[in-house]
């Protein structure tokens, strides 16, 4: 989004992808409306590109403000090509809906880029913690009482150890 040119963006990178016949791990880090139009656009080339299963989305913050109606939608799309996430823990929104991603059969990993950088200092790659971390962040609303504190109970604390586990091989093949 930085570019204001995300089809031309997108474009280069399976370019890049396709010259070296690599898979992409690509990082959405814009939020909102244009987080999401990004996601749709990468779907899109994606199918079009013949990238299916090639392709993982990583932080992917904008899904935390996606509508219900389009979070079904893209869960959608994104099983159609077989497209991967992956979640970082020391930025991991509070609403992400991580649950309805892996409950509609998309695999989504726990991964960082900020093992003690300028940008988090505090931060490391010891997945205990991660999980510790994301079960605080991702406590949900009080409002819904559905959803709160889900992830510090011991279904949600299962979830998280699967995230770090299971679902990250899945990720990783």
């Amino acid at each position: 989004g930085m570019n204001n040119d995300i089809e031309g963006t997108i474009d280069t990178w399976f370019d890049i992808a396709t010259d070296y016949d690599i898979d992409m791990d690509v990082h959405i880090q814009d939020g909102g409306q244009l987080g999401l139009h990004t996601l749709e656009t990468l779907v899109q080339k994606t199918k079009d590109r013949g990238y299916e299963d090639r392709v993982t989305a990583s932080h992917c913050f904008s899904l935390a403000q996606a509508p219900d109606w389009w979070l079904e939608k893209f869960t959608e799309e994104f099983s159609t090509v077989n497209l991967k996430t992956v979640t970082c823990y020391n930025s991991i929104r509070c609403e992400m809906p991580v649950r309805e991603l892996v409950d509609n059969g998309i695999p989504l990993g726990h991964g960082t880029d900020n093992d003690r950088d300028f940008v988090i200092p505090h931060g490391n790659s010891d997945s205990l913690e991660a999980a510790q971390v994301m079960s605080l962040k991702l406590h949900g609303d009080q409002r819904n009482s559905e959803n709160y504190r889900w992830s510090e109970s011991n279904p949600g604390l299962e979830f998280l150890w699967d995230l770090l586990t299971e679902q990250g091989s899945q990720v990783l093949g």
